[in-house]
């Protein structure tokens, strides 16, 4: 029984493997989805203050600030992979410009 269950979740393991790429892919949207839970509990909190003023400093200290920090944070990768493409894409037009340049010069 015990073999068999150990089988059982290293063939499950194996087989879940082959699906990373596509889970990777989706750990983005369930971030946005647990920054929206977040700013829900926020902003639930934030109602339950006793004052406008300690009200509108839970949601933005408790909620808002936080988020945007962890947004940035988590987007690094996403815009530092726009900053090398757009810096390959500058370099392969110089390059072309400086080509057409030179064949200009040989004819």
């Amino acid at each position: 029984m015990l073999v068999s269950l150990a089988l059982r979740c290293f063939v499950w393991f194996r087989v879940s493997l082959r699906f990373v790429p596509t889970i990777a892919a989706k750990a983005a949207d369930t971030m946005h989805i647990v920054a929206i839970g977040w700013l829900y509990v926020a902003l639930m909190m934030a109602i339950t203050e006793t004052s406008i003023v300690a009200g509108v400093l839970t949601l933005v200290l408790y909620g808002l600030l936080p988020v945007a920090i962890i947004l940035y944070i988590s987007g690094s990768k996403q815009r530092k992979r726009k900053r090398e493409a757009e810096q390959a894409a500058r370099h392969a037009t110089a390059e072309q410009q400086t080509g057409t340049a030179q064949e200009k010069e040989i004819s």
